[in-house]
């Protein structure tokens, strides 16, 4: 409907619809991905969403290189999501947020996508055990997690907002930087394509330091620290001159890698800091104020007119920021994903 809308105005409230839907997607898949994931599989689920996210962007560049007609462009991308609805079909639900929502009925189902799992993998699995202790559970407590919990319990509104603002932080300067930094090779498209590919490594850095150590919180905090020294650093070269500006380039690069792996790290970090009921909300809303730090890029160009290195000191305080707050965020790589609120408030103690 985008590509047929002959005013700008109706084409940019698709466009908006559009955006939200895709980010909407996008969540839920990562989420219901990860909840159906083994405990020692949860960063292969990160590693390859953050992949197929980086060459998307790959692909969607070179596309628009060579057929510059937006039209055509969105028709094409378009007709890919009549397929998705098709490969739903064979996802069975997610026997957390089945067991999350203490109804009979969704236990009964969770029952039965846990015993074909457990049939596929040769694994034993007693239903009746499983069932009693779930039974047991709701018993002792009947509450079941509202979003709002976000909001009124403290300690996962602390760390509600600390992830709001690193989100804001890490898609502000990672955007901010892809967008608006042309001048660096002098082409937008290759800007993007090189934005892509050094993201791609990023991601698979941050594979890796995740696999290695099994753990989230101080990857998360020093990226984040050395990303407010290169673009400290970046502040202080000057673009017109040939040398500096080579530095500038490296670090640059280095800037965008280390965003990239923060990015590989904060999807995952964030879903397990949530209980499964609300955790999509809690990924969501993260999600969200990402995309609002996002769109802040486009103020990029005032602060450059004003002083050349004056963008990358607003990158390094935030980066600054955002790591120390990060210091207040619990460990959870060595823990499974919480089921409850409850839960979280016994780990805490």
């Amino acid at each position: 409907m985008v590509t047929f809308m002959p005013t700008f105005l109706g084409f940019t409230i698709l466009w908006f619809i559009v955006g939200v839907s895709c980010i909407a997607v996008f969540t839920v898949g990562f989420v219901w991905s990860l909840e159906l994931a083994a405990q020692d599989s949860k960063i292969v689920v990160t590693l390859m969403t953050g992949i197929i996210f980086s060459l998307g962007l790959l692909l969607g560049i070179s596309f628009a290189y060579w057929v510059r007609d937006y039209r055509a462009y969105h028709q094409v991308f378009a007709g890919l999501h009549l397929i998705t609805p098709i490969l739903l079909i064979l996802i069975p639900e997610s026997p957390r947020w089945l067991v999350s929502q203490k109804k009979t009925e969704k236990l009964e189902e969770a029952i039965c996508t846990l015993t074909k799992i457990a049939k596929s993998k040769k694994l034993q699995f007693d239903p009746i055990s499983f069932k009693c202790g779930e039974l047991t559970k709701h018993a002792i407590s009947d509450d079941v997690d509202h979003f709002s919990f976000i909001l009124t319990k403290p300690l996962l509104r602390t760390r509600a907002f600390t992830m709001f603002f690193c989100w804001i932080t890490v898609a502000f300067v990672l955007y901010s930087i892809s967008m608006n930094m042309k001048s660096l090779t002098g082409s937008l498209f290759l800007n993007m394509a090189l934005t892509g590919i050094f993201g791609f490594m990023g991601k698979i850095a941050g594979f890796l330091i995740l696999a290695k150590f099994l753990t989230r919180k101080y990857p998360f905090i020093i990226m984040f620290l050395i990303t407010a020294v290169t673009c400290g650093l970046c502040s202080t070269l000057d673009p017109l001159d040939p040398t500096q500006r080579s530095v500038l380039s490296g670090l640059v690069v280095l800037t965008i890698m280390c965003l990239s792996c923060i990015f590989s790290i904060i999807w995952l970090y964030t879903a397990e800091m949530y209980p499964t009921a609300i955790r999509n909300f809690g990924v969501g809303s993260s999600s969200l104020m990402g995309r609002i730090g996002g769109a802040g890029c486009a103020f990029i160009a005032y602060l450059i007119e004003i002083h050349p290195g004056l963008p990358f000191m607003v990158f390094s305080g935030m980066c600054l920021i955002a790591g120390c707050l990060a210091c207040s965020l619990p460990e959870t790589g060595t823990l499974p994903p919480p089921s409850s609120m409850k839960e979280i408030e016994q780990r805490e103690r």
